[in-house]
């Protein structure tokens, strides 16, 4: 179908827009309830979702801060400066979220995207959720200021991309073509 071309969509609150009509900082596609939505992600099916990741990497740097504390590289006196990122990596998970469920598409990464969202955060990462963890984490290894927690931040980025971004940004380019693939000329995966 060519872009702005109008097509019927049923059902209760479904858009009433062209499929691949620009509106804002996202592109309007065939709006899915969310029972019909299907588990698309090739290879991934079901399992834990990121924010498990995120939490079992929380825990690792913890343990590793208090059973191996190797050697302190951040002195105490400036631990506290770790809450800085945090609250960065936190305020990015919630306007990502906002920005999701405005555009009223899946959060899931399981579940098949209804709209791109291109504005906001997401003109600075095509993965402003995940790289949020990694931000709060490396906030946290700095809070902790041990050596070994340093290292879980870009363990968890690699898990991440494999696990799920690369996927993501597959069915994404499948969904969206050549929108999508614009969208990704211009942003980058991380910053």
């Amino acid at each position: 179908m060519i872009a702005g071309e109008a097509q019927e969509v049923e059902g209760p609150g479904a858009l009433a827009l062209p499929v691949g009509l620009r509106v804002g900082s996202l592109v309007a596609h065939q709006k899915r309830e969310p029972r019909e939505r299907a588990r698309i992600m090739t290879g991934v099916k079901s399992g834990p979702l990121p924010p498990v990741f995120f939490l079992g990497g929380l825990l690792l740097q913890w343990g590793l801060h208090l059973s191996l504390p190797i050697a302190r590289v951040v002195p105490e006196a400036w631990a506290p400066f770790g809450i800085i990122p945090i609250a960065v990596g936190l305020g990015m998970v919630v306007a990502a979220a906002l920005q999701f469920k405005k555009a009223e598409t899946a959060i899931k990464p399981f579940d098949r995207p209804s709209a791109l969202v291109t504005g906001g955060v997401f003109r600075v990462s095509r993965n402003p959720m995940y790289l949020a963890m990694i931000v709060i984490q490396i906030g946290t290894a700095f809070g902790l200021g041990t050596l070994l927690a340093f290292f879980v931040p870009p363990a968890l980025a690699w898990l991440l991309s494999r696990r799920f971004i690369e996927r993501e940004e597959a069915v994404l380019s499948k969904t969206f073509g050549a929108d999508y693939d614009q969208y990704k000329s211009r942003v980058r995966r991380w910053l």
